[in-house]
């Protein structure tokens, strides 16, 4: 780049900072590994999980263990192996056991490989821990994973449990065996904890149990997946992929996959039992499929408990029985209420019976129970005499409802039967006159959604409503409370029926054209006993062997074929020309070409590894459009063999390309050099459009060039780039002048770069390097709610090699910190395009331009040839330290643009250092409102600005959460109210007025709850 006249200081500048928490490191296969070390050297680590469950109480909250990957630690235990008693908390964290950051290869495994008698990994019966990233194998030996118990001593709060696998857990009908169990006694309650992301499979009784004596408040299960096949034997009247206690309030069982094949109970196993719901619990965007015997079933084995839930937006399909039975049996207590709301259900009841089964049943002794079913929609398939909604002759509760689809495939059945009196299609609205009576017009019903999370919705989105659909706008207004569906569209009138808002993009047509073959499930295994090439690979059971049988048969594949990696697998492939390219892919009516690597078997992501010896190419070039790529790794095979491998490219030199998703891949161990441009994912074009792509979930390390490269001589339009992690540490030699965490050009717009955690240690540039280059920008795009961090040079820096090229950014919402050079620097050195636009709003910089310096240089710089931009600077936050003379603002002598600002927090910790200085004049937190009249002037009061945020995602935020506001910060309450787009924080809390200056609003309690579930104190 063009700015390397800028002088470095050379010299080290030493810190006196507050202590900060520990990191620990064990590993089981380190060559230094050893339980005599300190352990707090990830070049010397503890070899043992007994050294680690040993020191646990010595633990200090904040404290971090960092389980190497690629470890694999067999125990023998015959009692309970691990209570875990000691707390964090909420001043300085959890404490934490991890295994997604230290080291690579495959998540760290925990396996019981020895020992009898039924017992557990871990209880947890403290506050503020985290367990996160690692497996729990329970070596089929009726092992339970993980119990969080109150009522030893005190209530426990703050537990996170998450992206955890825990498998192989085995029991039998008189083991009493659970995934993960939440459960207090002894008048103890369990509050403000997160289940979420994990995997839990072959269990006898629960995958996951909510199930306690006492109140259970505020617990958020969310993005979990339980797929259970045991055919050990089933805890008796107590198994199912989920059950839930009554008892409590605000807890939120939302964007779980629940899959039970051998529960003689249902999916989702619901109690009134113990004591009565104090506040309302949300069983809500969840898919409940392939039970063998429910979907949900609610019932009671005690007389007057109170229920309170809403089941709102859920889809349930192909279970054995009823999607959904409310069957007591015991009278609930007064007040009782179900709200039963825009859910969908389909083909329930496969097993077959009479007119008393269906799709939904709500049976005897509900006389204190009042259900509210409303905007629901119900396709029923002849099995039997089974109908769609089925109101036993016993019912005695209160039912409203209105706004309903019944659809009975015969078009003649029965598809409403009430206390003996059947409805058909044709005359149902003589039960409900505000029904539907006709077939829903699904997009693809073979397209049951197989998968969903609260960032992706759910998919296949077969199940979603075609434009000709009757349940598109039919639906009554529920109210805010209600109106987002399983796919985070906002419903707005009209509502649609069930779980889909139907939009203009999102449904299809109602007649699409014809495909040529039916989309079909394929598998392909490196460890299964039958893999074999020369299977059909259509069977689970006897896949395909190889990774390069995938590339042979990729363009025969039907579109919207998905392609199962079995987990566990490692794949070694040796080529030394770039691997594969895929030229062919999917359709927007047939659906995407998938390959995935989370959903079939037990273990590890899979690994595709390149070995042996070969030049600088790369792994996968996607030159066709509907392409999905993910949940599993790419190994570069740098370290082990030398090796330059570029991840994953997307683009063609002869056609566009567009619904690309690259999703929760590894990307790591790259290489490179200062003469080879390795990228981790990179979307390119010569000339041809790049568009609607979703790169998402990724992590990426080890190369010379760019994590994630947005760089393209042809346009870049609507592409998001949200929640990948790049942390980047590699020292064999940078690409010169090009290279970055994330590099973006201009050329486009609608793209949309938001809570990525960016760190390059190594960069000669900046975590973000963004140029004017090939075209101006057609639209604004949008760099927001990032964490920026650690850089070797800028945190973020954009400029330009080609004249006249226009920019238009919005950049809000970031943090960015502990850069050696200015947390963001606008650097033209050839002049934009007029109408150039930087709008530059509530982000918050700490401790930046470490390296040193005079006053032209600090946390954020502004220098020269500027003469077209203009720079909206407002609500920004800059607490400097002293390095040098280097200031908060620097806006140089020759920048020859337009700056406005107002309302932003300048503070140097020298007190009386200068905090701005443009072109030459130079202000100090004193008289800085000589420059800016409605500057802050004070210590920004952070929450603990030793806590830098070292996550962040678009569900939970950034954390730790030290640079949030305490109460009697300055940027509380002195921010300008901007415009409605820039109106949501680093934390997803809404802006109101008055706003706060910087990435976080204050609000009165530190940590709200966000648009969808709780969000819990960050790790």
């Amino acid at each position: 780049m063009k700015y390397r006249w800028i002088v470095f200081c050379l010299s080290i500048v030493c810190l006196i900072l507050p202590a900060r928490a520990a990191q620990y490191y064990v590993s089981s296969i380190h060559p230094s590994r050893s339980d005599s070390n300190p352990g707090t050297s990830s070049s010397a680590p503890w070899a043992t999980l007994d050294k680690v469950k040993s020191a646990w109480g010595s633990l200090s909250a904040g404290d971090t263990v960092h389980m190497e990957r690629g470890s694999v630690w067999n125990l023998t235990f015959s009692s309970d192996y691990w209570s875990l008693s000691r707390s964090g908390n909420s001043s300085a964290g959890p404490i934490t056991l991890r295994g997604d950051d230290y080291g690579s290869g495959a998540k760290p495994i925990v396996r019981r490989a020895g020992g009898a008698g039924s017992c557990g990994f871990m209880l947890v019966q403290s506050s503020y821990v985290t367990l996160r990233d690692f497996v729990l194998d329970g070596g089929a030996k009726a092992t339970l994973g993980i119990a969080v118990g109150a009522g030893a001593g005190a209530n426990v709060s703050n537990v996170k449990i998450q992206n955890l696998s825990v498998t192989n857990l085995g029991g039998s009908s008189s083991q009493y065996i659970c995934g993960i169990w939440l459960t207090s006694f002894n008048g103890r309650t369990i509050s403000d904890c997160l289940i979420e992301g994990n995997y839990v499979a072959d269990y006898s009784a629960h995958g996951l149990n909510h199930y306690s004596p006492y109140p259970l408040i505020n617990i958020t299960w969310r993005n979990n997946t339980v797929k259970n096949g045991f055919t050990g034997g089933r805890y008796p009247s107590a198994n199912a992929a989920l059950q839930i206690t009554s008892g409590g309030s605000g807890n939120v069982f939302e964007y779980n996959f629940l899959e039970d094949r051998t529960t003689t109970e249902g999916g989702i196993l619901g109690f009134g039992k113990y004591a009565g719901d104090t506040g309302t619990n949300t069983i809500r965007h969840n898919v409940i499929a392939n039970s063998d015997s429910f979907g949900m079933i609610y019932t009671i084995d005690q007389t007057n408990k109170k229920i309170l839930l809403d089941v709102y937006g859920n889809v349930f399909y192909n279970n054995d029985r009823a999607g959904l039975g409310i069957h007591p049996y015991n009278s609930y207590a007064a007040g009782t209420t179900f709200n039963v709301y825009n859910n969908t259900f389909y083909n329930n009841y496969t097993d077959g019976g009479d007119t008393s089964h269906g799709e939904v049943e709500f049976h005897a002794q509900c006389n204190n129970t009042r259900i509210n079913f409303y905007n629901n929609l119900l396709q029923h398939r002849p099995y039997g005499t089974t109908v769609g909604l089925a109101v036993g002759s016993g019912f005695s509760g209160t039912l409203t409802h209105g706004n309903n689809l019944y659809w009975h495939e015969t078009g003649t059945g029965a598809t409403v039967v009430n206390h003996g009196s059947a409805y058909t299609v044709a005359n149902v609205r003589n039960y409900e006159s505000t029904a539907q009576q006709a077939n829903p017009l699904f997009v693809s019903a073979s397209q049951t959604p197989t998968a969903i999370s609260s960032t992706g919705g759910a998919s296949p989105n077969g199940l979603n409503l075609t434009a000709s659909s009757p349940a598109c706008s039919s639906g009554a207004n529920l109210g805010t409370k209600y109106a987002c569906d399983i796919n985070q569209v906002v419903r707005t009138v009209p509502w649609s029926i069930g779980a889909y808002q139907y939009t203009s993009g999102g449904g299809g047509t109602t007649t699409p054209p014809p495909v040529t073959a039916t989309a079909k499930d394929y598998y392909v295994s490196s460890t299964h006993a039958a893999r074999n090439d020369a299977n059909p690979g259509t069977n689970a059971n006897a896949p395909w062997a190889s990774f390069d049988k995938i590339k042979s048969m990729w363009t025969s594949l039907p579109h919207g074929s998905t392609v199962h990696l079995a987990k566990g697998s490692t794949w070694n492939l040796t080529f030394a020309s770039d691997y594969w390219y895929i030229g062919t892919g999917g359709s927007a009516t047939g659906g995407a070409k998938t390959i995935r690597g989370d959903d079939y078997g037990t273990g590890a992501k899979p690994v595709v590894r390149r070995t042996g010896s070969g030049g600088s190419c790369g792994f996968i070039l996607v030159q066709n459009s509907y392409v999905t790529l993910r949940d599993f790794v790419l190994d570069g095979g740098h370290s082990d063999y030398a090796q330059n491998t570029l991840g994953i490219a997307v683009g063609s030199e002869s056609r566009a390309v567009s619904n690309v998703v690259v999703k929760n891949m590894t990307i790591r161990n790259l290489g490179g050099s200062s003469t080879m441009y390795i990228c981790g994912i990179w979307l390119v074009s010569p000339s041809y459009t790049i568009s609607d792509c979703l790169i998402e979930g990724n992590e990426v390390s080890d190369y010379s060039a760019h994590g994630l490269n947005h760089y393209s001589q042809g346009p870049l339009v609507n592409v998001i780039w949200r929640n990948n992690t790049v942390k980047n540490a590699y020292t064999g030699g940078r690409y010169p002048s090009a290279n970055s965490a994330l590099q973006i050009t201009s050329g486009g717009r609608g793209n949309v770069f938001e809570y990525n955690f960016l760190e390059d240690r190594t960069t000669t540039e900046g975590c973000i390097l963004g140029f004017g280059k090939y075209a101006g920008d057609t639209g604004t795009n949008t760099i927001r709610h990032n964490v920026i961090a650690n850089s070797d040079s800028f945190g973020m820096v954009y400029t330009i090699d080609q004249t006249n090229m226009k920019i238009l950014l919005d950049v809000y919402g970031n943090v960015f910190y502990n850069n050696d050079r200015a947390g963001l620097g606008i650097h033209p050195y050839n002049s934009y395009a007029a109408g150039t636009t930087f709008n530059v709003y509530n982000n918050t910089f700490y401790n930046n331009y470490t390296d040193g310096g005079d006053t032209s240089h600090g946390e954020v710089e502004f220098h020269a040839q500027c003469n077209n931009t203009r720079i909206n600077f407002s609500n920004n936050l800059l607490h400097h330290r002293p390095y040098g003379t280097t200031v908060g603002l620097a806006v140089g002598s020759g920048f020859s643009g337009t700056l406005t600002h107002g309302n932003n927090l300048y503070w140097h910790d020298g007190g009386s250092n200068q905090t701005v200085v443009t072109h030459g004049s130079a202000y100090t937190p004193a008289n800085v409102r000589n420059y800016e009249a409605t500057a802050q002037r004070a210590s920004p009061q952070f929450v603990n600005a030793s806590q830098v945020p070292t996550q962040v995602t678009s569900t939970n935020g950034a954390h730790p959460d030290g640079f949030d506001l305490t109460v009697a910060s300055p940027a509380s309450s002195n921010g300008l109210s901007l415009a409605s787009r820039y109106a949501t924080d680093i934390n997803l809390n809404a802006r109101t007025a008055p706003w706060s200056i910087g990435a976080y609003q204050f609000k009165a309690t530190s940590r709200p709850k966000p648009p969808r579930g709780l969000r819990v104190v960050s790790q």
